[in-house]
């Protein structure tokens, strides 16, 4: 009995190859964008929080303000009715900010960050109410954006 040893050349084609290789690319590609796009969205989502968080620390700042002397609070709301301060240090010195600009309030950030805010001030009831608008804003690799809070001071001591 003779036993015949038989040779196959079995293994891949050179097409069959490529293909493999084109579908890991894509495969790859695809992989990298969802995770930039990931990292993308979990960091302007903390931005957003943080400028959210800056917002509300205005508008505790004002109400602070408004709390320890109605008459002061109206007179520096009041002496900018219509526009606003710049408040990257909370203080009533802070320049008119130019919305129309990416960066409204210049070089006056808060302290150690890329946000730029400001509040808008509208006298609703003259020595009674007065509108006031916080606004945050802070640019990334897509472009400027803004949060926003708003809300209306009363001088709650007077019936």
């Amino acid at each position: 009995m003779k036993f015949r040893l038989t040779t196959t050349n079995k293994g891949q084609s050179m097409v069959e190859v490529t293909l493999a290789i084109g579908v890991a690319a894509v495969m790859i590609v695809g992989l990298v964008r969802v995770v930039t796009n990931a990292i993308y969205s979990t960091t302007f989502a903390r931005q957003q929080a943080q400028a959210t968080k800056y917002a509300q620390e205005e508008l505790e700042w004002l109400r602070s303000e408004r709390d320890k002397d109605w008459d002061l609070f109206y007179t520096n709301t009041s002496a900018r009715d219509g526009s606003g301060y710049c408040m990257g240090n909370l203080v009533w010195t802070g320049a008119v900010p130019n919305e129309s600009s990416a960066t409204p309030c210049g070089a006056n950030v808060v302290s150690g960050t890329e946000f730029s805010r400001w509040i808008i001030v509208s006298v609703i009831t003259v020595d009674k109410e007065v509108s006031v608008t916080a606004k945050v804003r802070w640019t990334d690799s897509k472009g400027s954006h803004t949060s926003v809070s708003s809300g209306s001071l009363t001088n709650w001591r007077v019936q």
